[in-house]
């Protein structure tokens, strides 16, 4: 897919360490959490800003404003100016703080956009993903050490406007530790002081596991996951997939979402059922979408795999405040029958909702049970919708670092998802604005329309995925 919008890089610098970490968390382990992401693309989020004030004189002082909040910002989340390191001696992998380690600081990239600008991007129907490829740095690596977090800054010369990109790798952070970073830096940004509320903390021996030790549960799944370190396989099939496919953004509002819950509530014809939650309910949605849309043989098993957060259910429970990957695998499954239409009416959501709340059950009442289980379905056909938090969806916290500079809010935060080829889907993000959600779906030749009674929704072609995820 060509794109008219031309990124070139002005330079790259680093964003030093103010003051060393503390020596106890000088090397901080993957815990098994962390282990599940590390041959997987990092994070990538884009924030658009729209506006006249990144001209040729303003746009170096934006520059040094954000490199000087964000200096500020990881002097409390260190982890994210060290490198991920392989130890030979103990198999581990982890988060190395050294003074070696940090010493380089975090890369910076300043670039500048020709032929579009932040509002076109974030307003049109089919995205430009090879411009929002060239908006956020590159931070894959093939290879141990590699490093933790990338920014980068983009000025729009031609229509005006802002982005932001950031990226930083999924073994050392889930969405939850992300957005926390984000917040802290924003609101050093704006140039209040750090918020103590957002203080994170790194002790990976919070986290637990009754059978077997934590510890050698982290140390085999890197074996099976990364057999061949400190080489990883995160090579750039992710960029050269995104680029074979469009995307669109579909919306559904709040009257729609009522309806929708109010559809799967009569379905069940149960007084013991509870209301479905937006997230039942819109999961619900794409996942009896996405099989309807395969044409699949009624007997076919499908699974829906989301995303639950551990860090409230573990025992003894971690914080809100803990910095890491502490998000657990949970599997829906159901008959593709089960998720169809049946003469004409919404049976097949009213199923998925069923599935999709046992599997929400069974996470509660044993949240590290079965702990591998959604990777014994890794490569099957299932449907991979990934955010740590029910409800608060990416692009629903708007980052406002720009405002010290006199920008606004951001127009649109733009995710960067990941395509799993073996599992046959890809993952997509989900924004809640206005009492609406919007989900970011693969548009393919074979686009097929839906149309449900009193709600319209367009799913194009074999996937469409909310990005969810269970708190």
């Amino acid at each position: 897919m060509a794109s008219g919008v031309q990124v070139r890089v002005l330079g790259t610098t680093c964003v030093p360490l103010l003051r060393p970490p503390p020596p106890h968390l000088e090397q901080i382990p993957l815990s098994f959490f962390d282990a599940w992401f590390l041959p997987l693309p990092p994070i990538q989020r884009i924030f658009l800003y729209d506006g006249d004030g990144a001209d040729d004189t303003s746009f170096p002082s934006l520059v040094r404003a954000l490199k000087s909040s964000l200096a500020d910002a990881i002097a409390v989340f260190f982890p994210l100016a060290g490198k991920l390191t392989y130890l030979p001696s103990t198999g581990d992998v982890v988060v190395d703080c050294s003074p070696s380690a940090v010493g380089a600081g975090v890369a910076f990239v300043e670039a500048e956009a020709s032929g579009g600008d932040a509002r076109l991007l974030s307003g049109e129907a089919t995205h430009d993903v090879p411009a929002f490829l060239g908006l956020v740095p590159s931070l894959e690596a093939s290879e141990l050490p590699a490093p933790v977090l990338a920014v980068q800054v983009t000025r729009f010369v031609d229509g005006g406007g802002l982005a932001v990109g950031v990226a930083i790798h999924h073994a050392v952070a889930d969405g939850h530790s992300f957005w926390r970073f984000m917040a802290a830096w924003s609101a050093v940004a704006r140039g209040g002081a750090f918020p103590v509320a957002l203080a994170p903390t790194f002790d990976r021996s919070a986290i637990v596991h009754p059978i077997p030790m934590a510890t050698e549960m982290a140390r085999d799944l890197l074996r099976k996951l990364t057999p061949e370190l400190p080489m990883i396989p995160t090579a750039n099939w992710l960029r050269r997939t995104w680029l074979q496919h469009e995307t669109t953004t579909l919306e559904l509002d709040r009257h729609q979402i009522e309806h929708l819950k109010n559809r799967i509530a009569e379905g069940e014809m149960t007084r013991t059922a509870p209301r479905p939650s937006t997230f039942v309910a819109v999961s619900a949605l794409v996942w009896s979408s996405a099989v309807q849309a395969r044409s699949l043989d009624p007997g076919a098993a499908t699974r829906l795999v989301f995303q639950g957060d551990c860090r409230r259910r573990l025992d003894p429970p971690v914080g809100e405040g803990y910095f890491g990957n502490c998000i657990k695998g949970c599997v829906a499954e159901a008959a593709a029958g089960d998720l169809q239409l049946h003469g004409g009416g919404g049976g097949g959501v009213v199923g998925a909702a069923k599935a999709i709340r046992k599997a929400i059950d069974e996470f509660v009442a044993r949240p590290l049970d079965e702990f591998a289980r959604a990777g014994r379905v890794w490569g099957s056909r299932a449907w991979w919708p990934w955010w740590p938090r029910r409800g608060s969806c990416p692009t629903r916290r708007t980052w406002v670092g720009a405002r010290r500079a006199g920008w606004s809010t951001s127009r649109r935060a733009r995710p960067r998802a990941w395509w799993s080829s073996r599992a046959g889907g890809r993952t997509t993000s989900c924004r809640s604005r206005r009492a609406s959600v919007r989900c970011i779906c693969r548009r393919s030749d074979r686009a097929s329309l839906i149309l449900w009674r009193d709600l319209c929704v367009c799913v194009f072609g074999v996937q469409c995925v909310a990005n969810l995820c269970y708190s």
